[in-house]
């Protein structure tokens, strides 16, 4: 079976519910929150597949452990075996959203039998690429209001945007394959143009990126008219993790 759990509402931090700067909705929820996808297994959300039983690391509220430690950690066949080529645990490798589902590999489960899905999740940035974090939201924003929309500061701590000519471009960790974008966009796009005056996309998913410019800062104001700037914000850096326990049933 394969055994999924549905991200069906989330808030960034320093989100305060109800107010139009980082939820449209006003509802307390936050759709363009997603689960944070890093450059390793340690600083990417993971999830494991585990049994029912009790492991002081999983269950403790002051443990945040990463899931793989987690099935390293507690007793032997703790986490369920994969069936598939998709380890368990598993490290994401695309940013999941609201209303997204991530998915496990195969796994051999018994009908009837209570298991729990162990959700870890490392800070609290879609777009965490080398210790940096890049969000894009609504076309036609400046940085400020891109990282505004998430709950977070643009980095440096500009507040005119229109007017700041030091919004961070992320030029040193960008290539020429738009890494940046693509892991922004959720998959890789299907241009990319280097050499661009700062790091965006359309929406049919070509991209470009400020790769080969030879500048660090770039302008934080308003992207070209139909696209979607990449930001660099400031963000939090503490680790969560989430137990959800269910019973297989089919």
């Amino acid at each position: 079976m394969y055994v999924g759990v549905q991200i069906a509402s989330a808030q960034a931090p320093g989100c305060t519910p109800g107010t139009i700067t980082c939820n449209e909705s006003a509802t307390g929820k936050d759709s363009r929150w997603c689960l944070p996808v890093g450059t390793s297994a340690s600083n990417s959300s993971q999830m494991a597949i585990t049994k029912s039983d009790s492991c002081t690391r999983a269950d403790s509220p002051t443990y945040n452990d990463t899931a793989t430690y987690i099935c390293s950690s507690c007793s032997a066949g703790y986490c369920l075996p994969s069936l598939s080529s998709k380890t368990n645990p598993f490290s994401i490798d695309y940013p999941v959203c609201m209303g997204d589902t991530l998915w496990s590999g195969l796994l051999d489960v018994t009908n009837g039998q209570n298991y729990k899905a162990y959700l870890y999740v490392p800070n609290f940035c879609p777009g965490y690429l080398n210790g940096n974090c890049y969000v894009a939201s609504s076309a036609d924003e400046n940085c400020c209001d891109v990282c505004s929309d998430y709950g977070l500061t643009v980095v440096s701590g500009y507040s005119n945007c229109e007017s700041s000519t030091s919004c961070y471009n992320a030029r040193s960790y960008d290539d020429a394959t738009c890494k940046v974008a693509s892991k922004v966009r959720g998959s890789n796009c299907a241009s990319c143009t280097t050499g661009a005056a700062y790091d965006f996309f359309d929406g049919s998913g070509n991209c470009w990126t400020t790769f080969g410019t030879g500048t660090s800062y770039v302008s934080c104001s308003n992207v070209v008219t139909g696209y979607k700037r990449v930001c660099s914000c400031n963000y939090p850096t503490t680790a969560t993790k989430f137990q959800f326990p269910f019973t297989a049933n089919f």
